[in-house]
């Protein structure tokens, strides 16, 4: 069982899809003043807080030490609160996200509450580099444009900077989250690869070849005509995001498949057990619902291989997923021999990653795509505490999952494919393409 947070990750992770499809729509506005008069008390109030974390997270982790020393954790903490005086609050959180970081454990973090300002563009990140997927309409030079420096400081080097404030488990995770801190003005100024108060500076290498610099001011989001490396109104989208559901299926005629997309592991029962008052409870799907409509197509169509896609999925409870996986695994197709395809990639998480584990151990299912974000050994099973003055928020671990024999950073696929630019704005799907070629050539 994870965190709610995690499984509002989920839902953003899905919203995040489709503000590359359809635009950008967070505002950027700069960051709120301090309320607090007295520069004294702000400074007595985060030393505050910091001896709680100091007190706090030592005591309601699981292992904090199983990676940082106790040393390293508390004079890192000792040294940030003699320095709070002199620092932003913006400041303080990279400290603090550095320091988490280090410690070695995904599920391990903290989140500020700061508003901070963003440029207006969007990054992802490719098998042949990081593009811009939407922007100003008024930059087309910026279209099939690759990344290539943040100002003076070239691409490589951002990342290993921004990646230095993320916990994580491998290089996947990295893939998934660097790409979205990359117009976070805020964030790259406390960071020094850019000065205050100056346009963001991105470097590109445009599609003839050329160095091309762009300086995007910051500016209210409302009323920006966004351009798009894959727009839905005119492009053909990859099948996988073509739906928002968290669960769908759909029956490949052509090649015999039962495709199904499992991009949440949670539902309508799942909230009603942990959150029995939500008001959320008549807005969800119920995935035995859906589960029975899974079951019924695999009845009535003549199915000669089944793909599960869970790359896309960021987590919740790994329970949904185990039982339908070991309920399809009695199925009369499956046992006479159908196969089952799991598909995974950086976005696939936590409870995501057990139920890919369980393809691996109930129907011997082959993986294609990209390694996980996470690792199948992992600390897990999330609380949260508040910061008492800032009401910062801290999420750790309270206990350890061990699923594999070998301690891997991430489940790696069997079969490794990952999406260049060019693929991404032809709205093709290189992974399912070579799982439907295995499945034809039998």
């Amino acid at each position: 069982m994870t965190t709610l947070k995690e499984l509002f990750l989920c839902w953003m992770l899905l919203a995040a899809m489709m503000l590359v499809l359809g635009g950008i729509t967070v505002a950027a506005e700069p960051e709120a003043m301090q309320s607090d008069d007295s520069a004294t008390l702000r400074a007595m109030q985060w030393r505050e807080d910091i001896q709680h974390l100091a007190q706090t997270l030592p005591t309601v982790h699981v292992n904090l030490y199983f990676s940082i020393s106790e040393d390293e954790f508390q004079s890192c903490l000792a040294s940030l609160a003699q320095s709070v005086d002199k620092m932003s609050d913006v400041e303080i959180y990279v400290a603090l996200a550095r320091l988490f970081a280090r410690i070695g454990d995904s599920h391990t973090m903290i989140t500020p509450k700061l508003n901070l300002r963003i440029v207006p563009i969007q990054f992802m990140q490719f098998a042949d580099g990081v593009y811009p997927v939407a922007w100003p309409s008024k930059y087309p030079s910026i279209r099939g444009a690759r990344l290539v420096a943040v100002g003076d400081t070239p691409i490589s080097d951002v990342y290993q900077v921004l990646a230095s404030l993320i916990p994580h488990d491998n290089r996947a995770q990295l893939a998934q989250a660097v790409p979205g801190m990359l117009n976070n003005y805020d964030l790259l100024v406390a960071l020094g690869i850019i000065d205050d108060d100056s346009p963001m500076p991105y470097r590109f290498e445009t599609e003839d070849g050329r160095l091309e610099s762009i300086q995007l001011e910051l500016e209210p989001l409302e009323g920006i005509d966004f351009a798009r490396a894959l727009d839905p109104q005119t492009d053909p989208v990859p099948l996988y995001m073509s739906r928002q559901d968290w669960f769908w299926q759909q029956y490949l005629e052509d090649d015999r498949v039962l495709y199904m997309v499992y991009n949440v592991c949670w539902d309508k029962e799942t909230e009603k057990t942990f959150f029995p008052d939500s008001a959320r409870l008549p807005y969800l799907p119920d995935f035995s619902v859906f589960a029975e409509e899974v079951f019924a197509t695999l009845d009535a169509k003549p199915v000669k291989a089944m793909v599960i896609d869970l790359r896309l999925n960021g987590g919740g409870n790994s329970a949904l997923g185990t039982r339908f996986i070991e309920a399809l695994a009695e199925h009369p197709k499956i046992k006479s021999g159908v196969p089952v395809y799991g598909i995974i990639g950086r976005n696939t998480f936590s409870s995501a990653i057990i139920n890919a584990l369980d393809l691996k151990r109930v129907l011997k299912s082959p993986l294609y795509g990209e390694a996980t974000a996470g690792k199948p050994n992992h600390y897990g099973e999330v609380r949260t505490f508040e910061l008492p003055h800032s009401k910062w928020t801290v999420e750790y671990s309270t206990k350890y999952f061990r699923f594999t024999a070998e301690d891997s950073d991430s489940l790696y696929p069997d079969v490794t494919m990952e999406a260049s630019f060019e693929e991404f704005v032809a709205g093709r799907d290189p992974v399912l393409e070579r799982l439907l070629e295995e499945v034809r050539s039998k």
